[in-house]
């Protein structure tokens, strides 16, 4: 095997090994600076305004970087070449080519920042191209080592499917997992319980809310990776209308799960639970076990009742009557409210009047049950 082979596998390692995180990416380009004899390496974006942005560099220091960032890049002979305008995806330039070293040394950017910063040769992977966006791997080179040559620009060649392979798949990785933190941190604000359940009908999944439920074991626990009940015959039906769910996401069945309340050993009001088969999905070859069900769960006594600001918004209430609202809505009694507000009992009841007008209803009750349907803050 030659060593220009070797090179290349061992390259192409490191990058497979580079999707996900910066690490991967910054050793793989300090190994691809090495093997080219070169004094710095970058990936670089531009952008349909000719204005380069260097996402990830290595061997660079960053007061040059800041630099290039704040003026420099208006500059750069190699960014802004017109030879690079309609290249295709793949192309490998050498800086000479994009204009030669002579003309290069006659600009202001060789005299202030390329020769300062040993930048002075360069060659470019064109890894992704498009109207608005270039996507771009370049290697520097000092003076002293001379013009890249043929034997370099094949190696980056060789490399280039690889790399825009697994610049996809960095992406597509990098966007699921984001998705997933951003959806996990929607529904750990959630104010009821969520779990996720397996085929086995193992908990693989609970927001912070059904941490919270289990942690109190009042009604529902789990065990051995299992949702169970307080009272054994929940704990069946519960175990019924998971089977149930999971039987239809898996394309057996029809049942779509089911509601139950389970009774709580404090002797508070019982839990609402809500099974929910999901979406049918094939396990992918080694991957996790898909979840088939969601089970969710409300707790009566934590009802959460939008803030004061909210239903000011959305029923159109003054702070006062949105403030005598959510009282209500959690619970207060009118005498009560008319302690903590420090009013006259006529004068919350002359006050919850004109929020009934207002809002188009006519009983304390159909108020109480407008204010909960308003979203609450997460």
């Amino acid at each position: 095997m030659s060593r220009r082979t070797s090179d290349l596998l061992d390259l192409i390692q490191r990058l497979y090994a580079a999707p996900g995180g910066d690490a991967g990416w910054q050793a793989f380009l300090d190994e691809l600076c090495r093997r080219l004899n070169g004094s710095s390496a970058h990936f670089i974006s531009i952008n349909s305004h000719r204005h380069a942005s260097v996402a990830m560099t290595i061997r660079t220091d960053p007061a040059a970087l800041d630099a290039y960032r704040r003026h420099w890049y208006a500059f750069d002979p190699w960014g802004r070449s017109p030879s690079l305008q309609n290249v295709t995806p793949g192309t490998i330039a050498i800086g000479d080519d994009l204009i030669t070293h002579s003309q290069l040394k006659r600009t202001e950017y060789y005299a202030g920042f390329a020769r300062p910063n040993d930048m002075v040769r360069c060659i470019v992977g064109m890894i992704e191209t498009g109207p608005q966006m270039l996507s771009v791997i370049s290697i520097n080179g000092t003076e002293r080592r001379g013009p890249f040559g043929t034997d370099d620009a094949a190696l980056l060649d060789a490399l280039m499917p690889h790399l825009q392979r697994t610049l996809q798949l960095h992406r597509r990785i990098t966007t699921a997992e984001a998705a997933s933190e951003d959806f996990s941190s929607v529904i750990d604000r959630a104010t009821h319980a969520v779990f996720l359940i397996d085929a086995a009908g193992t908990v693989m999944y609970m927001n912070r809310e059904a941490e919270r439920v289990v942690a109190t074991r009042d009604g529902l626990c789990v065990e051995d990776g299992e949702l169970l009940a307080a009272r054994a015959a929940d704990t069946t039906r519960l175990r019924s209308l998971l089977a149930d769910a999971a039987a239809t996401s898996k394309g057996e069945g029809i049942g779509s799960g089911g509601a139950l309340a389970l009774g709580r050993p404090s002797g508070r009001r019982p839990l609402m639970v809500l099974v929910t088969a999901l979406s049918f999905r094939r396990q992918m070859f080694l991957g996790f076990e898909p979840a088939v069900a969601m089970v969710t769960v409300t707790d009566p006594e934590r009802v959460a009742v939008p803030d004061e600001e909210i239903l000011g918004v959305f029923l159109g209430l003054t702070p006062a009557e949105a403030k005598l609202t959510r009282l209500l809505a959690q619970g207060v009694t009118l005498d009560e409210a008319a302690i903590r507000l420090g009013l006259q009992r006529e004068t919350v009841r002359t006050r919850l009047k004109a929020i009934l007008e207002k809002t188009s209803t006519h009983r304390q009750a159909d108020l109480i049950r407008l204010a909960l349907s308003a979203p609450p803050v997460l």
